[in-house]
């Protein structure tokens, strides 16, 4: 019945991998082009994907709206719909500048929850995607003519898609910062544009110059690094928030209920010979199966062993352990044979080191599907507790009876 339950437990967990997964109800991160998935790092693509952010009326718009307390119009818009979405404002030395305003808000915006100078999507927005978002924008009153307010917004298109684009602003102009004659100052200083982006005055929307992260005009300091993006040749049909999700429940299933029913049986079924033989068998066939399955997952779509956690160096010593089970157990000396005693010691006990560590390294994948706010992430927790609280209760409860009928067993010879 245990058995039963996990296996309904983890199926709607499976049949719940749709796309609403792969976006929590606010952006992960504060940091403009801080965009990480769960253990996927994507690099921003380097162009502006056909989006701009602008200000409605401008930087005299914005220098009205200062000097009465109004809020003026943020505006991003595209070609195309995205799921995602943060926005900022940052004044000359980038400190985050103004607020937006939260109730004015449309559906499927809010201000971020943990930083509430940036506005950013809820699951409504990733749920049904859309191609333009307004955002009131409140200036600060200490604002002065002159003043350069510069506006960031970091946009997800999907999974592994999304950009980063910077457009400033400065009090009084009507033109933003990128104006004709820093064009020329731009391409006479040698700096390098990436492919696909603007130089000012080339397009790309009005007032807009779709700068990558880590691409600056001349004089302006920064410690920033370009990031070139990186082009993933995909060897599964689906995308690796997937591949996570699969990974954790083929674990969780191995090492939380069927290699733990594989032990049970061995451990008290030896009296229904051949039939405990057979069941421990395919109990724990399936479970290095799932196993082997999730590693191959795991090392094609979530990483190098080594990243970020000390999830996937546990996770290695485990999966050594239980796939030395079946070679273990397919060298079974015979039953008279004087090698059997230290036969039956490895294997015992290599596959309770086995389970432990299995075990360990699921409940540390669990930590890391918290952190990273996982949909459905309630289900997760209670299907890993019941399965282990039902495991261990089953193993206690077996073992006390064991030793109850062995104590039955000596008294009756006594």
């Amino acid at each position: 019945m245990t058995a039963l339950n996990m296996f309904f437990c983890f199926l709607f967990l499976a049949l719940h991998l749709d796309t609403t997964a792969a976006f929590s109800n606010a952006a992960g991160s504060c940091d403009h082009a801080g965009v990480q998935h769960g253990l996927d790092l994507f690099d921003p693509q380097p162009n502006d994907g056909g989006y701009i952010i602008r200000i409605e009326g401008g930087g005299k718009a914005l220098s009205n709206a200062a000097q009465h307390g109004a809020q003026t119009l943020v505006i991003v818009e595209g070609s195309s719909p995205y799921k995602g979405i943060l926005v900022q404002a940052a004044d000359a030395q980038g400190a985050p500048l103004g607020a937006f305003g939260g109730a004015d808000l449309a559906k499927g915006l809010q201000v971020h929850p943990q930083c509430d100078y940036g506005v950013t999507h809820s699951v409504e927005h990733a749920t049904d995607p859309r191609s333009r978002d307004e955002f009131p924008f409140l200036a600060p009153s200490t604002l002065k003519e002159g003043d350069a307010v510069t506006f960031k917004v970091t946009i997800v298109r999907d999974y592994a898609t999304w950009y980063a684009l910077e457009q400033t602003y400065f009090l009084g102009s009507e033109q933003p910062k990128d104006k004709p004659a820093h064009k020329q100052s731009l391409r006479g200083s040698g700096a390098v544009l990436a492919p696909g982006v603007h130089s000012p005055g080339e397009g790309g929307g009005e007032g807009q110059t779709a700068l990558a992260p880590g691409v600056h005009a001349p004089g302006e300091e920064t410690q920033s690094v370009q990031r070139a993006p990186v082009t993933k040749t995909r060897v599964f049909p689906w995308p690796p928030w997937v591949s996570a999700r699969l990974h954790g429940i083929f674990m969780a299933t191995a090492f939380l209920v069927l290699a733990p029913s594989g032990v049970l049986v061995a451990r008290h079924l030896k009296h229904r010979d051949p039939m405990w033989f057979k069941l421990h068998f395919w109990l724990m066939t399936t479970a290095v199966v799932l196993v082997l399955a999730a590693v191959i997952l795991a090392l094609v779509d979530l990483g190098p062993i080594n990243a970020p956690y000390l999830h996937g160096q546990l996770g290695l010593l485990a999966v050594v352990l239980m796939a030395l089970q079946p070679l273990n157990g397919y060298f079974r000396p015979g039953k008279n044979q004087p090698q059997r005693a230290l036969w039956f010691l490895l294997h015992s006990w290599s596959g309770k080191a086995a389970l432990v560590v299995g075990t360990a390294n699921v409940l540390s994948g669990l930590e890391i599907a918290v952190e990273h706010n996982w949909e459905f992430i309630a289900v997760w927790v209670m299907c890993i507790g019941a399965a282990l609280g039902s495991t261990v209760g089953s193993g206690v409860y077996l073992e006390f009876q064991l030793r109850a009928q062995r104590a039955q067993v000596r008294l009756d010879k006594n």
